[in-house]
């Protein structure tokens, strides 16, 4: 403790502490036996094991029938091994080394000795550990896919000391979801790159880092911290979990050939409806919604966005919005060729942060098909008909297994005066006037106060948007009190975010077990969640794993509003030819802090984390492969397959 000034008084304080004796022995045999399987599958040889003070029969039995003449052993081993075979023996880190030495990979996998420590869907607490629930087969297994070793925190002091804190946080955070501490999420990521120095592994570039345990076995927020250095993911869920969502990963190459999505004939889906408004502020529907066929779709739900956030809100804010590093979005050029047109100016200029327009003018240079569906039902169709990813905006929370507003084709006035509903009179005339004149718009959009009032008019030569109702052609009408932050007045210009608060009116939630109970095979869809709040880490989520999502962009605290830019700057990098991995953290370092990196930043509501194998290549027709073909049954290279 120290102080910062000179303080004579006595001060009281009290430290409440706990800790638990791990049994070294067994985290040493988990290590030993972790990397050697690791080893053995890189130089393609048996993997025997023994225990530290003898060789089990069934082990010399092997020796024998296998004509074992030389053997590479990781760890302990009884001296009565030496007497039969040549040892050539390993240490822990003469093992990770090996390892490295063999793959030339920069690569990094942890995982955990703590068995799943399981919960209950709706107290989000850490309820108790399920004995012998490992998730060290998986962890290797992944580790093995990267060419790297596996690191299991407990076994390293350094390691053993960062995860403690995170998950000792995330154990009492999961419910009350703060954004974790700046400098605590520093020192943290920084002692893991302490580590990963000593033994060499830090090296030019971002390393790739995934981590494969149970959220209250090492806390949610523990891959964030490595934005800037490295390219993180998440696989968690209980251990059958992630060996399934693993090999999810490891064979999408094939996998994702099973979406019909990548049809050559195409499917049908549900598109959403356009409309407008005349000059009396009657809505006009251009083009209903109805089924479509689409080749290679992405689904969109916009509901809740960001809208020409500096082009037009600015005018209502007084400012514009500039990112992290220094770009101002609609304003700042571009040196990329990708980014031509994005904008309505002439050449390239970094996009504006209007999400359901930027993000498929990103997704169309991938020679994907751009489908919208707003309502839950014709959202929850196109999933299961199939598509390759999902970008959806929506307002959420973790409640009740975690929650989703989607568009409501019902909302009706008694959800904005609930208390006069029951009345006489008015009650029957708040039900029967609708806030949603469309069951299914391809985007959201605002209602005004008199939803048949003037749509536009001019004073003073400038636009006048009072007691209006939007459309899908203009969405954003209605704006947040610059004092108390309810959206419920009309202002001279939009105020770049529609649906916040009040408006929330027009939409309906949805739990995760409306959607478990509605999803049937994602067919390794990636999904991007990047705009929802507090989703994370919910039932909600492992009902979008078990599915068979592929990887989720999702964050586990309050979202601000400027990741909408991240939302869209993921789509664009992807279109770049990147990584899922790559895309999310150059997307996270435009608006988020970068805590290794000395890079900081006022917005700390910018910690969407993604879950998933960073490495994993998302299939586009501009970025195509052909169908592996699968291998039959029968002896492989003198392996039975």
């Amino acid at each position: 403790m120290y102080f910062l000034m000179d303080n004579e008084s006595n001060l009281q304080f009290k430290i409440d502490y706990e800790w638990y004796e791990v049994d070294r022995q067994q985290i040493d045999s988990f290590a030993y036996a972790s990397q050697a399987s690791i080893m053995a599958s890189l130089l393609d040889v048996p993997l025997l094991y023994v225990m530290p003070d003898e060789v089990p029969d069934e082990t010399k039995e092997a020796i024998h029938l296998l004509g074992i003449e030389k053997a590479y052993v990781i760890g302990e081993y009884p001296s009565e091994l030496d007497k039969s075979i040549e040892i050539q023996h390993y240490s822990l880190k003469q093992s990770y080394e090996m390892i490295y030495s063999i793959t030339n990979s920069n690569d990094v996998v942890f995982s955990t000795a703590s068995p799943w420590s399981f919960w209950l869907v709706e107290d989000l607490k850490e309820k108790g550990e399920k004995e012998k629930a490992l998730y060290i087969a998986p962890a290797a297994y992944a580790a093995l896919h990267h060419g790297c070793p596996l690191f299991i925190v407990e076994e390293h002091e350094q390691l053993a000391e960062a995860s403690s804190w995170i998950t000792d946080f995330w154990k009492h955070d999961s419910r009350a979801r703060e954004p974790p501490s700046v400098a605590c999420m520093y020192l943290m990521a920084k002692q893991v790159y302490d580590f990963l120095a000593d033994l060499g592994i830090d090296k030019e570039g971002k390393e790739n880092i995934l981590t494969v345990a149970g959220q209250f076995d090492i806390g949610i927020g523990w891959d964030r911290a490595f934005v800037g250095k490295a390219n993180p993911g998440r696989i968690m869920g209980m251990p059958v979990d992630t060996s399934y969502w693993i090999c999810r990963n490891v064979f999408y190459p094939a996998l994702i050939f099973e979406n019909p999505a990548l049809s050559e004939e195409g499917l049908m889906l549900i598109n959403g409806s356009r409309s407008e408004r005349g000059m009396l502020g009657r809505l006009r529907i251009l083009k209903p919604s109805m089924e479509e066929h689409f080749h290679y779709p992405v689904l969109q739900t916009w509901v809740s966005y960001c809208h020409e956030f500096n082009k037009e809100a600015s005018k209502y804010w007084g400012c514009k919005y500039t990112t992290r590093d220094g770009i101002t979005p609609y304003e700042t050029p571009s040196p990329y060729s990708i980014d031509e047109g994005v904008t309505d100016k002439v050449g390239a200029y970094w996009p504006d942060i209007s999400t359901s327009e930027v993000v498929p003018f990103y997704l169309k240079k991938m020679g994907y098909d751009n489908v919208f569906s707003t309502n839950f039902t014709a959202t929850m169709e196109n999933l299961n008909r199939g598509t390759i990813m999902w970008f959806e905006g929506m307002h959420a929370a973790h409640v009740y297994g975690g929650i989703v507003g989607f568009w409501d084709p019902e909302a009706n006035w008694t959800k904005m005066f609930y208390y006069f509903k029951d009345l006489p009179l008015i009650g029957n005339i708040l039900r029967n006037k609708k806030i949603n004149s469309e069951p299914n718009p391809w985007r959201g959009y605002e209602f005004g106060l008199w939803r048949q009032a003037f749509f536009r008019w001019r004073v003073g030569n400038r636009e006048t948007q009072i007691f209006q109702t939007g459309s899908t052609a203009q969405p954003d009408v209605i704006v947040m009190d610059k004092y108390i932050g309810w959206d419920w007045k009309a202002g001279t210009h939009g105020d770049g975010i529609v649906i916040a608060i009040l408006q929330q009116v027009a939409t309906e939630t949805k739990t995760g077990y409306d959607i478990d109970e509605s999803l049937q095979n994602l067919h390794s869809c990636g999904i991007n969640a990047g705009i929802s709040c507090f989703i994370a880490a919910t039932y909600l989520h492992i009902a979008l794993i078990r599915h068979g999502s592929v990887f989720q962009v999702i964050d586990p605290w309050l979202t601000s509003w400027y990741c909408n830019f991240a939302v869209e700057m993921f789509a664009r990098y992807l279109a770049m030819g990147y990584t899922a991995g790559e895309a999310y953290e150059m997307a996270m370092s435009h608006v988020g802090i970068e805590y290794l990196t000395g890079k900081w930043w006022w917005d700390i509501c910018e910690n969407v984390c993604y879950f998933g194998d960073p490495c994993l290549r998302v299939w586009s027709p501009t970025y195509s492969w052909e169908k592996p073909d699968a291998i039959e049954a029968g002896v492989i290279g003198n392996h039975i397959a």
